[in-house]
This record gives C-alpha cells, sequence and structure tokens, in this order.
C-alpha cells in the first residue's frame, strides 16, 4: 500500500503548474517517461496506435493537443495512486542532468517536493554526481529531521526586527526549523503561494502581535484567516497556533481562544519553547517514536 498520499502528491503537482515548471525539462515528453515507464507494454488511449508511446507521441509532439497536466490523472501511469517506488522514480527523474540544467530551477524544485513529501516521512537528496550536476535518490527522512518543528512566523512588516530575533532564537534551538518569509523565500519565489504552502504544512503557527499590528491591514491579516481555516482541520487539543505578544497589546477576539504568551516577559521565550516541546512530543508519539 502506497505511504505517500494523494493530497502530498497532487501538492505537489500543484506547485508545479503554479511555479510554472515543465516536469519533463529539457526532453519532450515521451523521452522522459521512457525513463520510468516502459511505454510499449502499456495500452494507447487512441485507437489509431498500438501502445501509449505512440498514442503520447501523437498527443504531445505531433499535434500538441494535450496540455501538460494530462500525466498526473492518466489511468495508465497512475502516479496520483499507485506504487511511492514509481511515484518517487518520476520525482527524481525530474531533476535529472540529462533532464534539467538549471541550477535555480533544480534548486525550487527540491524545496517543492521536499516541503510536501515531508508529510509523508520522504524526501529527494543528492547521491551521487555526472560531472558536476547532482543526480538525486528518495529515501525515507531520518527520525531527526521528522521531529525537527515547523513552526511558521506569522507577522506584520512593522515588526520585522523583533521578528528576526525571534527567528534566530528558535532556529539556535537546534530541534526547530523556523519559517520566515525573508530566510526562507528564493528570487523567482511566487511569494504568495509559498507563504500559504508554508501555513498548509507547517507544525506550529506563531501570530507575532503588537499595538500596530493589530490595526494594520494587508497580508498579515490574510495570513491569519488562512492559519485559521488550518487550525479548523486540527485536531482538538493541539497546539497548532499561538498567539506572541511581542509588546503589551490587544490580541484580537479571533484569537483569543488560545492561550497567548508575552514575549517580553522575562519567562515568555521560556514558556513559548516549552509549549514548542509538547507539540514536538504529540507529534513523535503519533508514529512512534519517544523523545525527552
Amino acid at each position: 500500500m502506497p505511504t505517500i498520499s494523494t493530497a502530498t502528491r497532487k501538492n505537489i503537482f500543484d506547485g508545479l503548474q503554479v511555479m510554472l515548471i515543465p516536469w519533463y525539462g529539457r526532453l519532450n515528453q515521451v523521452d522522459f517517461l521512457s525513463r520510468v515507464f516502459n511505454l510499449a507494454d502499456m495500452p494507447s488511449r487512441d485507437s489509431r496506435f498500438p501502445d501509449a508511446s505512440e498514442d503520447i507521441w501523437q498527443h504531445t509532439i505531433n499535434n500538441f493537443d494535450w496540455d501538460d497536466e494530462w500525466v498526473y490523472s492518466d489511468p495508465r501511469l497512475n502516479l496520483l495512486h499507485g506504487p511511492d517506488d514509481v511515484f518517487l522514480h518520476f520525482l527524481c527523474e525530474m531533476l535529472h542532468p540529462l533532464v534539467r540544467d538549471d541550477e535555480d530551477e533544480i534548486a525550487r524544485l527540491v524545496t517543492i517536493v521536499n516541503r510536501d513529501l515531508a508529510a509523508d516521512a520522504w524526501e529527494i537528496v543528492e547521491t551521487s554526481r555526472i560531472g558536476d550536476r547532482p543526480v538525486f535518490s528518495a529515501r525515507p527522512r531520518p527520525v531527526a529531521a521528522l521531529h525537527q518543528l515547523r513552526v511558521f512566523l506569522c507577522h506584520s512588516s512593522g515588526d520585522k526586527a523583533a521578528v528576526r530575533d525571534l527567528y534566530r532564537r528558535l532556529d539556535a534551538e537546534g530541534t526547530i526549523d523556523p519559517w520566515l518569509d525573508e530566510e526562507k523565500l528564493l528570487p523567482g519565489h511566487e511569494w504568495e503561494y509559498e507563504i500559504r504552502q508554508a501555513v498548509r504544512t507547517t507544525d506550529v503557527v506563531l501570530v507575532c502581535l503588537s499595538p500596530s499590528s493589530i490595526t494594520k491591514r494587508g497580508y498579515v491579516q490574510k495570513e491569519i484567516i488562512f492559519a485559521l481555516d488550518v487550525a479548523d482541520q486540527q485536531p482538538e487539543g493541539t497546539i497548532f497556533i499561538i498567539p506572541v505578544r511581542l509588546e503589551a497589546c490587544t490580541v484580537p477576539d479571533r484569537l483569543q481562544r488560545w492561550q497567548w504568551v508575552d514575549l517580553f516577559d522575562s519567562r515568555g521565550y521560556e514558556r513559548l519553547v516549552r509549549a514548542l516541546q509538547s507539540r514536538a512530543r504529540a507529534l513523535a508519539s503519533m508514529d512512534g517514536t519517544v523523545l525527552p
């Protein structure tokens, strides 16, 4: 039975579409798919052709009347529901030096793929080289990586200095992977999509509050709304949203159902870390790992 969920696979494919990255790289689609599948043994959907290879050639090269997304839902390839090893092979071939030679594009692809694979405890890593080009393989994520808690820092631009300091302190913990836009977004990223994906895949959202941020309009309010939607999908009692007061201020009504922490208090950071450790232990217990 596959361990990589259909939702994870769809998220990866959605990411490719949003970033306008062709899955077949610089190859044509038949040549790429032949690296993963024996197309000659698959049936044609077009009665004029004896097998999938000629069928796909007709519609993606000769006539070019299929859009690139056909590959994700084609039942012959079964990328959404089929075996993990085939799906992972497909992803690794997307990164192969013969398929793609743009280093920035490869880095973006690895980020997109690993961000979503993490939900099912898999990752794509460099395992060898052809010349100076990396070759990637898939592997289960190491236990230590599984429990590096992903923490999204939701904040207003006016609080950037204080949030930067919080990011550095959390990152120094070693067991926490904080997400801050200026640290994680790469040139060329579609920032709104990346932020929504980061919120969707995070373990905890810290909503950083100050007198100015609670009255400011802007994208931070969209981040909070999206985080609230994701929070509604969490099991009851889950530590997912933590309001963090950077300064004394009124916590907005929509966040008051969660206990907040005052970072300006002498023990505020300590209390925040304890809450994050509690969340990490809860996640570890779900896969049978015991954390201190």
